[in-house]
């Protein structure tokens, strides 16, 4: 275990955390950033690789895009989630709705979260085995995340 976690998000996800959610963010993480050597991460748990897959799709303006499309999805959900708990609005709901159809290339622009893992052990899950991209990569959530834990960058 090294003491760094990575984390691959799209821009529009961290500024929608940012925004409504008092910066506070829900991530996946990995304790590799790309494949170490001997243990091959599967591309949709390797940050390395969604990484390269949303630039290149935003590069290539893919519209059938499907790092871009579960994106998309993943952050609707959210702010229906979000709305039904009781911890946004039904206008934070809608603006976020509207941000998401209206997404410009950029707001799809991935960023590489670089979190250190001993601000975090303490609030780490293991994704369980079952939810796994494969059983020998492990993957992790923090669910509350917050932005003094993390730095954000883009290649």
């Amino acid at each position: 275990m090294g003491p760094l976690l990575y984390s691959t998000n799209v821009k529009l996800k961290w500024w929608i955390q940012r925004t409504y959610r008092s910066g506070t963010h829900y991530v996946w993480c990995s304790e590799h950033f790309d494949s170490p050597p001997g243990v091959p991460l599967p591309p949709s748990a390797n940050p390395g690789d969604i990484y390269r897959r949303l630039k290149d799709d935003i590069t290539g303006k893919d519209g059938h895009s499907t790092k871009i499309n579960e994106q998309r999805a993943c952050l609707t959900g959210l702010a229906l989630e979000w709305e039904r708990k009781g911890e946004i609005g039904a206008n934070d709901k809608e603006e976020i709705l509207f941000k998401v159809t209206q997404a410009s290339w950029d707001d799809w622009s991935p960023l590489i979260y670089i979190i250190p893992r001993a601000l975090v052990e303490s609030r780490m899950a293991a994704v369980p085995i079952s939810q796994r991209a494969a059983p020998h990569a492990p993957e992790y959530i923090i669910a509350d995340l917050r932005e003094v834990e993390f730095d954000a960058i883009e290649l």
